[in-house]
């Protein structure tokens, strides 16, 4: 019976692994507004946007930057291919981020509707409706997606989805439609009703096709 035991608990540990492994195949970056960076020079944070921007695009010809935008109220996204090499140590060449310009959340990243899809400088940027979607603390979600298949059925029929993607369990989700006003069909999903989640909506600028859509 102990043998037993022992072996569902190895099995259970290596299910989760593989699983982790399967699904941490990227890496989601936001790069949140720092509200308590030091104040410096204007010269001094154009420097730090400078080599933040070099070394974005150094990364993203590396194939390591996959995809990335800024929003309109500050800040942005990255998604990275890991594989390509080790994330915190390539943010370490990044003066704006080791200087503490911005506040950092590193998520996995696993599409289920769209993909990835990088498009180079020349793609024309477009203005996107960014919503992503926030656990309740304490609340049940594990089994809970923000967004039921039914639901995802409707939103794809009733709106120009873009992207519908998980952060993994208990840590949400974001989804990315094409337009220029936030949607009532965001705000009245049965995971916000119910207050499994809470939906925040920006307007997203990034670049036509970095997730694939036509």
């Amino acid at each position: 019976m102990v043998h037993s035991n022992r072996m569902k608990n190895l099995l259970f540990v290596l299910f989760l692994f593989l699983s982790s492994a399967a699904f941490a195949q990227y890496k989601f970056m936001f790069l949140n507004r720092n509200p308590d960076k030091m104040v410096l020079p204007d010269s001094i944070v154009e420097k730090h946007q400078k080599y933040h921007m070099d070394n974005m695009g150094k990364l993203a010809k590396e194939g390591f930057l996959l995809v990335a935008g800024p929003f309109y109220t500050g800040g942005g996204i990255f998604i990275f291919d890991p594989s390509k090499g080790d994330l915190y140590q390539k943010l370490q060449a990044d003066s704006a981020i080791i200087n503490n310009r911005f506040v950092l959340e590193i998520l996995d990243y696993k599409p289920i509707e769209g993909g990835l899809c990088p498009v180079g400088e020349e793609a024309k940027m477009v203005t996107y409706q960014f919503a992503r979607f926030f656990p309740f603390s304490g609340s049940q979600v594990m089994n809970s997606p923000a967004i039921s298949d039914q639901e995802l059925t409707k939103l794809k029929n009733e709106l120009d989805l873009v992207t519908y993607a998980s952060f993994g369990e208990r840590e949400g989700g974001m989804l990315i439609y094409n337009r220029e006003e936030k949607s009532d069909l965001i705000s009245n999903l049965s995971s916000v009703n119910g207050f499994k989640y809470r939906a925040e909506e920006k307007k997203l600028y990034i670049a036509e096709g970095s997730f694939c859509e036509q």
